[in-house]
């Protein structure tokens, strides 16, 4: 007799890093095979979620200016007719907030699983799940949404992530390296607090250019980005660096896959890379390199030290208001000989 096909909500909202980070959530899903699976996001985010394979019906929430929408009455009908045009067996509130906690209150489901007291980031967010999961908020990000869910179903079992491909990606037969080192820089973060100081990634990149000679593929999102790029390699030497904006996710990955290695700091490139199997070398400052960096596969990363020799457990308690930023304080010496030595070995 076959099982009675069951459906689940993934709610992650946003952003684009934290929702690659759930692809593992996806692919456990996946493997359960009786299991449908719909996804909460927010609008911003919804072309990312659209080139994911296996999602069965994606629900779209604007929380964009919310205080000034929650007022509108379309507002709340629009949402509460596409939460619930299923009803879920389980509904997974992986974002942890105040407005998450809003849609998963609006869902309808027969268990409503979150963050416990301890891993769950606004404590209203308690208030609506019926099941509270604890995790080790030092483990990395993605093993710690896997294990919110693998807790529910009382799975303790080894689970090893696949690559995932995004759109009609198929996997590329990737050779050692040969000839000129292929060089993707992605120095971009969401946040500015997250992004190597100018000077330093220009002294660094000169170091890797001396030493390798390197194709570099510069990506950016906007012009904003595109203009700071080449302000900074203006200069006639790297008058053959490549500047390049993807038109998709799936294009993106497509041209990681070309590469012997991506640099990049904590933001959605690294997570792409972690998702598609390709080597990575990552700067972080006030994010803890252990809680983002891909945690299998060929990925290295530096952890810049604090200006005021704060310690924490994942995010720094002054990171967004820090007056002197760590990433302005990283020795390029040092992160240049652990490059070489990765590319090396």
């Amino acid at each position: 007799m076959s099982k009675r096909e069951q459906r689940c909500l993934i709610i992650k909202t946003s952003s684009y890093g934290d929702i690659l980070h759930t692809i593992d959530v996806l692919q456990y899903l996946r493997k359960r095979q009786n299991y449908k699976i719909d996804w909460v996001v927010e609008k911003r985010c919804l072309n990312l979620l659209e080139e994911i394979r296996g999602i069965d019906r994606i629900i779209v929430c604007d929380f964009r200016n919310f205080w000034k929408k929650c007022w509108k009455k379309n507002f709340w009908i629009e949402l509460l007719k596409d939460l619930r045009w299923n009803k879920y067996d389980v509904v997974f509130d992986l974002q942890g907030n105040c407005k998450s906690g809003l849609v998963t209150l609006l869902s309808r489901a027969y268990c409503k699983v979150g963050f416990g007291k301890k891993a769950v980031r606004e404590w209203p967010n308690l208030l609506v799940t019926s099941q509270h999961i604890n995790v080790d908020r030092g483990e990395n990000l993605r093993k710690q949404y896997l294990d919110v869910v693998k807790t529910y179903f009382n799975d303790f079992s080894l689970f090893t992530p696949q690559i995932e491909f995004l759109g009609k990606n198929v996997e590329k037969k990737r050779e050692k390296i040969s000839g000129k080192l292929k060089v993707m820089l992605c120095p971009f973060s969401k946040w500015p607090q997250k992004m190597m100081d100018p000077q330093f990634l220009l002294k660094f990149m000169q170091k890797i250019k001396d030493k390798y000679g390197p194709d570099v593929f510069c990506i950016f999102g906007n012009e904003k980005e595109e203009k700071y790029l080449k302000n900074l390699f203006s200069s006639k030497e790297w008058e053959k660096i490549v500047f390049w904006s993807s038109p998709s996710f799936a294009e993106w990955q497509r041209k990681m896959q070309d590469m012997d290695i991506v640099i990049t700091v904590d933001s959605c490139s690294l997570a792409l890379c972690g998702i598609s199997g390709v080597r990575s070398f990552s700067i972080f400052g006030p994010t803890k390199k252990e809680v983002i960096m891909p945690f299998c596969g060929d990925h290295f990363a530096v952890q810049l030290p604090c200006c005021y020799g704060l310690k924490f457990v994942q995010i720094c308690s002054k990171w967004r208001n820090c007056s002197s930023s760590c990433m302005m304080n990283g020795e390029v010496e040092q992160a240049f000989s652990y490059f070489a030595d990765v590319i090396n070995g």
